[in-house]
């Protein structure tokens, strides 16, 4: 039933292999928290408090399925992360009277180890996204507590300036490259300062506005209007050089071994020459006493 559920709740096309994996998770988790008491050996607030645990895994969850495209998990559930990754922490150390009798029990009560697996998920699935780098990140004794950082809010207010921009603009799509160009070289200018600073760790909600954006500015035959970064232009310019500097160094590096090649040719065809003359003189040497009897008049 819960599966049904959550597949109700997700757009078709969407449950991939590791959305299929964390609703079977929260499926389980759930269905833990519906088992009697008695079966489990859980306290009455026990089984409410893995509840609690089960709806906090699932919410940050659905989040961001729902989030994945296009990808805007760390914007949109950053308060889901939070509620989940706080509830784990107050579990695992045992804070709190709940917390404290229901920590074992829940924790490392079982090999399978649900409840770690769903938390692992949960972890992994934010970090992979680098999502701390887009946010404001409150923490006190592992507690989390997040906001969006300004500079998430100028990128993406930037971006819709250049969506906009765009969007005014299709009725006349000839004008696109030129009237929208200044909106959208302030966002690439914004994100390469972006991308210097935090290199691979970008936050993937920044990454993925960029790339929806480049994707729509080459749409329309603008991709050759915005310029090419000094870096690439300085690496072409260096490849040219040292094609043509190569090129002259061949050249004029083999000039002397094809000379010489030449001449030693040219002495030996010489040489062979003056042999065959040699030996062609003397036949006619040794020719001519055969032939005077042939011309003496009798």
């Amino acid at each position: 039933m819960i599966w049904h559920v959550f597949r109700l709740m997700l757009p078709s096309g969407w449950l991939s292999s590791v959305g299929l994996y964390c609703v079977h998770l929260v499926s389980l988790l759930l269905c833990l928290s519906a088992l009697p008491s008695v079966s489990l050996g859980l306290t009455p607030e026990c089984k409410e408090y893995l509840k609690d645990v089960a709806q906090s895994s699932s919410g940050f969850e659905v989040c961001a399925l729902l989030c994945a495209r296009p990808f805007r998990v760390c914007s949109s559930c950053f308060d889901d992360y939070a509620f989940a990754h706080n509830m784990f922490v107050n579990l695992k150390s045992g804070r709190g009277q709940v917390e404290k009798n229901c920590s074992e029990d829940l924790v490392s009560g079982d090999r399978v180890s649900i409840i770690n697996r769903a938390f692992t998920y949960v972890t992994e699935t934010w970090e992979s996204g680098n999502c701390d780098n887009c946010l404001v990140v409150s923490k006190s004794d592992d507690i989390v507590h997040f906001k969006v950082a300004e500079f998430a809010k100028e990128f993406q207010t930037r971006a819709e300036q250049v969506f906009k921009c765009i969007d005014s603009h299709i009725k006349n799509e000839s004008r696109i490259c030129t009237d929208c160009l200044s909106s959208f070289s302030n966002l690439s200018n914004f994100y390469h300062g972006l991308v210097k600073k935090y290199e691979e760790k970008l936050c993937m909600d920044i990454i993925d506005i960029m790339n929806t954006t480049r994707v729509k500015w080459s749409d329309y035959g603008c991709s050759h209007v915005y310029g090419l970064e000094p870096e690439v232009c300085l690496y072409a310019w260096a490849m040219v050089i040292i094609t043509i500097v190569f090129y002259f160094f061949a050249r004029f590096s083999q000039k002397p071994r094809d000379a010489e090649i030449l001449e030693g040719r040219t002495m030996r065809e010489h040489i062979s020459k003056m042999s065959v003359d040699s030996n062609s003189f003397r036949d006619q040497q040794e020719l001519i006493p055969h032939l005077q009897p042939l011309f003496t008049i009798s």
